[in-house]
């Protein structure tokens, strides 16, 4: 089998493409292949296929306890860089567990179109804003899909922004009961109207470097609450997303970058 590791802001994936969908990966296999001590190691894994429609491919999101992810921008990036990379060409087209995805090089970078922000549906809480108590600690929230849950957590200091204060409330905040699912969850500053800070916990993976779409769920709800401009700078310890919004849809720039192209048995 031959897998390609890439990066995009610190968040590493396997990429497994299996272009006769010959392949069976068991949980114990990907949880192996993630682990960065037994294995080659990664924020998760992501095997994709080509659909018959020309320029579509199937991606499915693995995080590194085998567990699901139905949307990943960071991922999205990847998948598409490895495709103009592999097959050339500027535009793809990604069906998720979500959605489709069109994906097109802009420049040196590449756009992420994540279509329109759901504030309401089966995997978020009602109502979608609302205050927390965690430890005696109250905290308002925000929920939004877009097409995994995020639970926005706002801060009102950046220095809250802290590793042990994220992994701390993190996994908290990622199993509380209002979220069916489990959720993905942002710890977000509003430095400026077109600039947020974010620390990122992700849904079966833990503290993150960056996260896409963490990226394009703190830029959506901050927009609806009127804290932000419609073009907004999301900057994460592994570095920064540029955001906008583009009619309802949220579109997202940035890099990605194979590191190693790897042979496991």
């Amino acid at each position: 089998m031959e897998l390609f590791k890439y990066q995009a802001l610190g968040n590493a994936y396997l990429v497994c493409f299996d272009p006769g969908q010959l392949l069976s990966l068991t949980p114990k296999h990907i949880r192996q292949l993630c682990d960065p001590h037994y294995g080659l190691g990664s924020d998760g894994l992501l095997y994709s296929y080509p659909l018959p429609d020309p320029g579509r491919f199937r991606l499915k999101i693995y995080n590194p306890d085998a567990s699901i992810a139905e949307k990943s921008g960071n991922g999205l990036r990847i998948l598409a860089q490895f495709l103009f990379d592999t097959f050339g060409g500027d535009t793809v087209l990604i069906a998720t567990d979500s959605g489709d995805c069109l994906c097109r090089k802009s420049g040196d970078t590449i756009c992420v179109d994540f279509g329109e922000p759901q504030f309401s549906g089966s995997l978020l809480p009602s109502p979608n804003t609302q205050a927390v108590t965690l430890e005696g600690n109250t905290f308002n929230v925000t929920a939004v899909s877009m097409g995994n849950p995020h639970c926005v957590v706002w801060v009102a200091d950046v220095q809250q922004l802290k590793d042990d204060y994220v992994e701390h409330f993190g996994p908290q905040f990622e199993t509380l009961p209002i979220f069916p699912e489990k959720t993905n969850v942002q710890f977000a500053y509003v430095a400026s109207p077109d600039k947020i800070w974010a620390q990122i916990w992700e849904r079966g993976v833990g503290r993150t470097l960056s996260s896409g779409s963490s990226a394009a769920a703190v830029f959506a709800a901050a927009y609806r609450q009127q804290l932000c401009e419609p073009t907004v700078t999301v900057k994460m310890p592994g570095g920064s997303l540029q955001m906008e919004l583009s009619g309802r849809s949220i579109l997202q720039y940035g890099h990605a970058e194979r590191v190693a192209r790897c042979f496991t048995f």
